[in-house]
């Protein structure tokens, strides 16, 4: 434990819509917004970037170089965002994970010590492979989360634990209700009544938050098709437009449009009304540094 009132911003930086599209409005758009939002209110963050994305494309690569001028901290959320990584065979999740962690430090030249995979999916080998590859520590689980696939840990503690050797600083979750500490979590359900929640219910000492950069878009994904990656993840993206993936599609819509005009305020509002509350804000890094001292 790090001290009371801990808590981190993290950012997954990826495709939009949870990488069921290859269009970047969110990081061309809204991760500038981020970015001064954090810089305004002279709050560190974690961010957790895909490396596909600096591969394909020249102007994501300049906009995500400022995230580290900003002074905030770089770490890993895979190659491809578009693979299940629950799904992958040893090797070729030790491979998105190595190939990303490699990437980031050729591009940024500082060491990549945190991991996030893709939707919060956890592979049975995961702790194995971060290990191997040299990472430090894990933020890819939902503590206590209730929901089946990406947000269930039912079991998985609150506080950071050791797992082969790599830390796991767990997702948050909102206490009670079982939601994940996502802003467009809090941004469905109004920050008025988050702030009464949080008052009444007792967070953990160390509380982790999410965000994308797309979570800020009001316009959305004009169609409402989902890509599939090739076969290893490293290739192109091709489409498929199946009826399943339209459905998906227009689920996936109607969700990122519900109340998003106010995902700004709602973000700048949650972390002026942190500091009022005297909670500390670190980067993971950070965290990882105070646990490994506690040990």
């Amino acid at each position: 434990m790090v001290g009371k009132r801990i808590i981190a911003i993290t950012v997954d930086v990826e495709t939009d819509w949870g990488g069921r599209a290859e269009t970047i409005y969110g990081i061309d758009k809204e991760l500038p917004i981020i970015l001064n939002v954090l810089k305004t209110e002279d709050v560190p963050a974690t961010f957790f970037i895909s490396g596909q994305l600096l591969m394909q494309n020249k102007t994501v690569k300049k906009v995500i170089l400022k995230i580290a001028n900003d002074g905030h901290e770089i770490a890993s959320h895979g190659m491809n965002h578009n693979l299940n990584y629950s799904g992958l065979s040893y090797n070729k999740l030790f491979k998105q994970i190595s190939e990303s962690k490699r990437l980031l430090e050729n591009i940024f030249q500082e060491e990549v010590i945190g991991f996030r995979s893709p939707q919060c999916r956890v592979n049975k080998d995961l702790y194995k492979a971060l290990s191997q590859a040299g990472y430090k520590y894990d933020s890819s689980v939902v503590s206590k989360g209730i929901f089946p696939g990406r947000y269930s840990g039912v079991k998985t503690p609150i506080e950071p634990f050791v797992a082969n050797g790599i830390l796991e600083i767990p997702i948050t979750t909102i206490p009670h209700l079982r939601m994940p500490l996502g802003l467009l979590w809090i941004n469905a359900m109004g920050i008025e009544t988050f702030k009464f929640i949080s008052k009444v219910m007792n967070f953990t000492d160390i509380s982790v938050l999410y965000l994308h950069p797309f979570d800020l878009l009001f316009k959305k994904i004009e169609g409402n098709s989902c890509p599939s990656p090739s076969a290893d993840g490293f290739g192109p993206l091709r489409w498929s437009f199946s009826e399943a993936s339209k459905r998906v599609g227009v689920i996936v819509n109607k969700w990122y449009n519900f109340k998003t005009a106010n995902v700004v305020n709602t973000f700048t509002e949650l972390i002026k009304y942190l500091k009022r509350e005297g909670h500390r804000f670190l980067q993971l890094r950070d965290i990882y540094e105070n646990c490994l001292k506690k040990t």
